[in-house]
C-alpha cells in the first residue's frame, strides 16, 4: 500500500504545483480610481436616472495622519461621491444632502 501512495503523492504534488504556476496574482487597489476614459459617456445615463440620485451622508472613513497609510475621511469621501455623481449626470451638486 505504501508503495502505491508514494508515486501517487508525487503525481498529485506535481499536478498542484503546475496549476499554481499558471495562476497570477494581481493585487486590487481600492486607493485608486479606475480609468474610465474608454467608456462612451456621450449618451449619458438613462433619463430616469438623470439628476435622480442623492448622496446620503457616508461613514467609515478614517482621518489619517502623516505617519500612516492615507485613507479618505468621511468628508473627503462624501465630496468625491457627490462630484462623481454630478460628473456622471446622475446628481447635481445642489441635490446632495449636507454632510
Amino acid at each position: 500500500m505504501i508503495g502505491l501512495l508514494r508515486p501517487l503523492s508525487v503525481v498529485a504534488t506535481v499536478a498542484l504545483l503546475s496549476l499554481a504556476g499558471c495562476a497570477t496574482y494581481k493585487p486590487i487597489s481600492l486607493e485608486t480610481v479606475p480609468d474610465l476614459s474608454g467608456i462612451d459617456t456621450a449618451r449619458g445615463p438613462a433619463p430616469a436616472y438623470r439628476d435622480a440620485i442623492t448622496a446620503a451622508p457616508v461613514s467609515g472613513g478614517k482621518d489619517g495622519s502623516i505617519f500612516s497609510i492615507p485613507h479618505p475621511s468621511n468628508a473627503e469621501f462624501q465630496k468625491s461621491l457627490e462630484r462623481t455623481l454630478a460628473n456622471a449626470k446622475l446628481a447635481s451638486p445642489g441635490n446632495a444632502l449636507p454632510a
